[in-house]
């Protein structure tokens, strides 16, 4: 990300009562730039863990690095709350809205596109790759533009890569998956690019050959097709969740639309780092699998036995596992 950066330093550790907080806060504002728009704000705060208050404080969290900072996007009134409760952290404008949009990267594909692309691969690699249809996504599921003129009807596409794929070997089986957030589209063309790899490498590279031959691996590219359209059309480039209506009235992502796909799933459902209010980014759901997108998750998960299951994001420069791997 490019652009000026607009700094501040944290210089407010504890000054007690009186005016002195109110004018280091005044100069705070006028360093850090409010520009009216949304933007990124980088807190840094160089611990090993976000800081429960930063936690707690219910932010919208785009990125982190783990000890070094936490990426947040705010609108002027959130940052007003937050600097009043973290007066001693360094914090930096990283990037506006406006800037943002002007570097969305046009090579992303859309959701049309890829769609075009896995019917293309399993046409032409037709051997080692079969394309399955395994749900709805929210919009379709209330009849598309029917409901609303802005919704679509999109389903989500699964490509199996595999020597048989039209048979259910005894061979280890993997799931990859991109896109559970809308505004991660990186993480579907990691998705793309490991079957691209793998399509266009059997065959010749050894390693791939074995990795088809030896494996049934399934891919789903885009499970939030709804969101990620949202972002990449430019309505609305901070959207996060699906596109579920909360609140009935037709609306067409409304701040309290949407639900946090990532924080629907039934384990630990309603725990630490999630939230029941809908107008909250980790909003998750009226209840476990209650989004048709997590729901095609839990059957695909029933009839298969995944020997490993990777999901794709762009939170952070993180790779956690499982413990037990």
């Amino acid at each position: 990300m490019n652009g000026e950066r607009e700094t501040v330093s944290g210089i407010m550790s504890i000054c007690g009562k009186g005016v002195l907080p109110y004018l280091l806060m005044f100069f705070l504002l006028i360093s850090i730039g409010v520009s009216g728009e949304t933007c990124v704000f980088r807190i840094y705060h160089y611990q090993r863990t976000i800081p429960p208050i930063l936690l707690e404080s219910g932010l919208d969290i785009a990125s982190v690095k783990p000890g070094v900072y936490v990426d947040v996007v705010l609108d002027e009134d959130e940052l007003d709350a937050l600097l009043e409760k973290i007066p001693y952290f360094h914090i930096e404008k990283y990037e506006t809205e406006s800037e943002l949009k002007q570097r969305l990267d046009s090579e992303y594909r859309t959701y049309p596109e890829i769609v075009t692309l896995l019917n293309n691969y399993e046409m032409n690699y037709s051997t080692i790759c079969k394309l399955y249809d395994i749900g709805d996504a929210w919009e379709k599921t209330v009849g598309g533009s029917t409901y609303n003129a802005n919704y679509e009807s999109r389903d989500i596409l699964m490509l199996k890569v595999s020597d048989n794929p039209g048979i259910d070997e005894e061979e280890p089986e993997i799931l990859f998956i991109g896109v559970h957030h809308a505004r991660e589209p990186i993480s579907g063309e990691m998705v793309l690019y490991i079957i691209n790899e793998l399509l266009t490498g059997y065959g010749s590279n050894p390693d791939y050959t074995r990795w088809v031959d030896d494996y049934e691996l399934y891919f789903i590219p885009v499970l939030n097709p709804d969101g990620f359209s949202v972002v990449l059309s430019g309505d609305n480039i901070w959207w996060r969740k699906n596109c579920r209506d909360n609140d009935g009235n037709k609306s067409y992502i409304a701040s309290n639309d949407g639900v946090d796909l990532n924080r629907n799933y039934g384990w630990y459902w309603g725990g630490t780092g999630s939230s029941s209010n809908p107008y909250d980014e980790i909003y998750r759901g009226t209840g476990p699998f209650s989004e048709p997108e997590v729901l095609a998750i839990k059957k695909l998960a029933n009839k298969h036995n995944f020997y490993i299951s990777l999901s794709f994001h762009t939170y952070g420069e993180i790779c956690p596992v499982p413990l037990r791997l």
